[in-house]
């Protein structure tokens, strides 16, 4: 049986007609299914890079014209849900928040898992 991860994928919405001050992003946390935390990490990058990629031309952001962009896992754990999560697959999201940062910087900083201000929305 494989073992049940939860997912930790940090998506930040990119202006595409110029670089904003502040960075909205998620923190989407996926259910993913694997058998080492290597394949787990890579089943997980693969689920950013596919949900960034269903970013159509009309998206936007604040009236903004804009994407979203996979910046990387934060963090993946290990869990053993029980109940409705027993019954919920691979690949879906389980929850979400929406912060801001202030810079690529702090961004890469969060990706990493290391210490950054950040702009709690919900």
């Amino acid at each position: 049986m494989k073992t049940k991860y939860a997912a930790h994928l940090i998506m930040a919405v990119r202006y595409r007609d110029h670089p904003r001050e502040t960075i909205p992003l998620y923190e989407n946390v996926l259910l993913v299914y694997a058998d080492t935390d290597d394949e787990a990490m890579r089943q997980a990058c693969a689920l950013g890079r596919a949900e960034a990629a269903e970013t159509d031309e009309s998206f936007r952001w604040n009236g903004h014209p804009a994407r979203w962009e996979f910046v990387g896992v934060r963090k993946l754990i290990t869990c053993q849900p029980h109940g409705l999560s027993d019954r919920i697959g691979h690949g879906a999201e389980l929850t979400y928040s929406l912060m801001v940062v202030r810079s690529e910087a702090d961004l890469k900083k969060l990706v990493a898992g290391d210490p950054v201000e950040i702009t709690y929305h919900e």
